[in-house]
């Protein structure tokens, strides 16, 4: 399995990315650290010309059925608009997709999807998650009086073996409605996806005169240091100083003795 990887070193001169192979060892920094990942046209701003620009949009519908799907707003702002009917029998369904892949999906994340909603009448409006076109998360609302809200729904990979992995994913909005004389409105705006690693993230500060300090959550029990003069080395040394809890941190302490030294994380 290869993983993306930061390894601390001791002078704090170097902070490298590569790829390591490694089993059941789990580095510090790994991709996803909470930050946005962009969703292009995330609120809907972007002049619209035949087409709602980066999303994909059509309507389904059966038999009494009727759906539509605009871009609505005014001076203050934009939104994408979903309507949904059904006179008799039937259903209806309006749904958007992100155009193109916002993200490769990675080991050891969680990835979340908040959008703001507004959603009136007897209908259902879906927010997703989807891994290779897949629907991966998903929260649904029924509609209510109309007032925007932020919704949310996320999932979290594996560190091995999760077929999710390696996939491109996207976002679907969806509203829709299979109830006889029932249909909806909708909007959905401020489109947001994060991603967070679920793996521990390795601190270091230098302390004089040849010391470092070396910290990580205390939310991760079971980690312990391990250390090597040669980033490539295949076998790194256990570190034997004992961590000490400090607040919500584990914390050691290690002498340098003016040589070079990288350190990581390795998991039971």
């Amino acid at each position: 399995m290869l993983w993306r990887s930061t390894y601390l070193h001791h002078n704090m001169k170097i902070k490298r990315e590569l790829a390591s192979v490694c089993g059941c060892l789990f580095l510090a920094g790994s991709i996803g650290r909470g930050d946005p990942i962009p969703v292009p046209n995330y609120s809907f701003e972007l002049p619209v010309t035949n087409n709602v620009p980066e999303w994909a949009t059509t309507t389904v519908t059966t038999l009494s059925g009727s759906a539509s799907l605009w871009v609505s707003g005014d001076t203050n702002g934009q939104a994408l608009a979903m309507n949904v009917f059904m006179s008799s029998q039937g259903s209806a369904r309006a749904i958007a997709t992100s155009s193109n892949s916002l993200v490769t999906i990675a080991p050891s994340t969680t990835y979340t999807l908040t959008v703001a909603l507004g959603h009136r009448g007897p209908s259902v409006a879906d927010i997703y998650l989807l891994a290779g076109g897949n629907g991966v998360a998903n929260y649904y609302h029924i509609g209510d009086n109309g007032v925007v809200n932020d919704y949310s729904c996320s999932f979290t990979t594996s560190a091995t073996g999760d077929s999710r992995v390696g996939q491109p994913l996207t976002i679907l909005l969806d509203l829709g409605t299979n109830l006889p004389g029932g249909g909806g409105a909708a909007t959905f705006d401020n489109v947001r996806l994060d991603g967070t690693s679920t793996l521990p993230r390795l601190a270091i500060r230098a302390l004089p005169p040849a010391r470092v300090e070396l910290r990580w959550s205390t939310n991760f029990t079971g980690y312990h240091l391990i250390g090597s003069s040669n980033l490539f080395a295949s076998q790194w040394e256990t570190i034997t100083n004992q961590p000490t809890v400090q607040g919500n941190q584990f914390m050691v302490s290690i002498g340098t003795e003016g040589n070079s030294r990288y350190f990581r994380l390795q998991s039971p």
